[in-house]
């Protein structure tokens, strides 16, 4: 059960199926038809399903019979590759099934009505996206948005130049959208130090997470992570008071004040929000 802004429970039904529609695609293996497994969720009247990707890097389908019990990892050209044990299958399932129910939990919670299970398959993907990735992109948005509307057609263009060339000279380790970076460009080339202040806010932000992240070389935050697991952003909290004279450095880079450091969790906060919006936006404008 489930509990929305308005206090109502609501249940949700996760599990996984044999897709044996018309158009589904059959596989014959020693005198059985196997089908594509597929996850199918049930949620707040709304119903959706996609195919259930067991190794999402080598993006291997899995297919079974009839009943659920045989399990056959297959590639993109409808070869069997080998057998799967049923209780690494279950085991498997059980945490996709988790985090998507907490997804959901947390998207109803914040969305209420809104909430959609309709491309819950695409925004898991989102939510599983490095977080600086995610944040990146959505503040570069902001930014560029600003700009166009602020400068001449060939200002704005000089900067898209710029950036062409940043990738270029470092395609290996340049982040296509790096807020940071172009604020600092805007800076010292441009001369355009008065950005909005909550743009100056969100690169002051992502400067110190930046400087988190590297700290953590072996973790790798998501945005599942940042909105669903209250303890990554505690943990940032943790670092900022551990290391006043980043703040300071982040002020510089930002052309901004110091910021409380709960304030800086907030402001990433908003952006991440901001990303599940694009997404749902994706949803009703598709």
């Amino acid at each position: 059960m489930h509990t929305g802004p308005s206090g109502k429970k609501k249940k949700i039904s996760i599990r996984f199926v044999p897709n044996k529609t018309a158009t589904a695609k059959i596989i014959s293996h020693e005198g059985k038809d196997l089908y594509p497994l597929y996850v199918r969720i049930v949620f707040n009247r709304r119903n959706t399903r996609f195919p259930y990707i067991y190794d999402v890097r080598r993006l291997h389908l899995i297919f079974t019979d009839e009943v659920a019990r045989e399990f056959y990892a297959v590639n993109s050209d409808d070869i069997i590759l080998y057998a799967l044990n049923p209780r690494e299958v279950e085991a498997d399932f059980a945490e996709y099934r988790k985090q998507l129910i907490e997804i959901i939990d947390y998207e109803y919670k914040t969305l209420g009505e809104r909430q959609a299970v309709i491309g819950i398959y695409s925004r898991l993907l989102k939510y599983n996206a490095p977080l600086l990735k995610v944040l990146k992109e959505e503040a570069s948005e902001e930014l560029l948005d600003f700009l166009e509307d602020k400068l001449t057609m060939k200002q704005f263009k000089a900067i898209q130049e710029w950036e062409q060339n940043r990738i270029r000279l470092n395609p290996k380790t340049a982040h296509p959208d790096d807020p940071i970076a172009l604020a600092e460009y805007l800076r010292q080339e441009a001369q355009i130090s008065e950005l909005p202040l909550n743009i100056r806010q969100t690169i002051y932000s992502l400067f110190i997470l930046v400087d988190f992240e590297e700290s953590n070389p072996q973790s790798k935050f998501t945005l599942y992570n940042w909105l669903i697991e209250s303890s990554l952003q505690e943990s940032l909290v943790s670092y900022q008071d551990q290391h006043l004279g980043l703040l300071e450095e982040a002020s510089s880079i930002a052309n901004t004040a110091v910021m409380p450091v709960k304030d800086v969790v907030n402001v990433l906060q908003q952006v991440a929000i901001r990303v599940v919006d694009r997404m749902y936006k994706n949803i009703y404008t598709s």
